[in-house]
């Protein structure tokens, strides 16, 4: 088995195999993606999975996860709308996957790849309409005069998945013509994330339950234990 590659030689492996161009620019949007991949790792095992571990949230500290909830799922959309931007900006260059098409030679293979970012914009349009108008700016109608503005574009998290499966579906396309392999972003996990907290706070939240029951049964509580805070 051949050791894993540090992330300089994975940059350098990418920019040998693609040139220069196109090799520094891929190594850029995966680095993004897989970061904004582990992100909704987070977010969903929170929030999109099950009640019982809203019901653990809600008993411990609801206001912080309820800023979490909506910061991280803000931070989503700005992940996406970022790599799906305009290629210049103001005058300023963008690492976006528009720009991939520019630096391939085949023309079947470009018009594939350009195919696939279509979809994507399309189906992200959501997050660039969220991120113009409420994230990145504070939208005068949508905060002022919302009797007469037009709705912010509908976001949720199936929408958001869909989008996160298309922009993988690209990663997937490209690594395949020039690696002959595919990241399994399907079997990416987040060690020690928020399941991890969460079997905390539920061990807390027994811990304290106990102790009631033990005062309603008046027996003696155990010595406090010292605090980690």
């Amino acid at each position: 088995m051949g050791k894993s590659k540090t992330a300089e030689e994975l940059k350098q492996y990418r920019i040998k195999v693609m040139g220069n161009d196109l090799g520094l620019l891929f190594d850029s949007l995966y680095n993004e993606i897989v970061w904004i991949h582990y992100k909704w790792i987070e977010y969903h095992e929170l929030f999109g999975v099950k009640e019982t571990r809203i019901d653990i949230m809600n008993k411990t500290a609801p206001f912080f996860f309820f800023m979490i909830q909506k910061v991280l799922w803000e931070d989503l959309l700005l992940g996406v709308s970022k790599i799906t931007d305009k290629e210049r900006v103001a005058g300023r260059r963008n690492v976006t996957i528009l720009a991939i098409p520019n630096y391939i030679n085949d023309i079947k293979f470009k018009v594939e790849v350009e195919n696939k970012i279509q979809e994507i914009i399309k189906e992200s349009d959501f997050c660039r309409d969220w991120r113009n108008r409420r994230i990145s700016h504070k939208d005068h109608g949508l905060s002022i005069d919302n009797e007469n503005t037009i709705p912010l574009k509908p976001s949720s998290r199936l929408k958001f998945r869909n989008v996160l499966e298309k922009i993988h579906e690209l990663v997937h396309l490209i690594e395949k013509r020039y690696f002959n392999t595919e990241t399994g972003f399907k079997y990416l996990t987040s060690d020690r994330g928020s399941i991890h907290l969460l079997k905390f706070l539920e061990d807390g939240l027994n811990y304290n339950n106990d102790r009631l029951e033990q005062r309603k049964r008046g027996q003696p509580n155990e010595p406090k234990k010292p605090s980690l805070v």
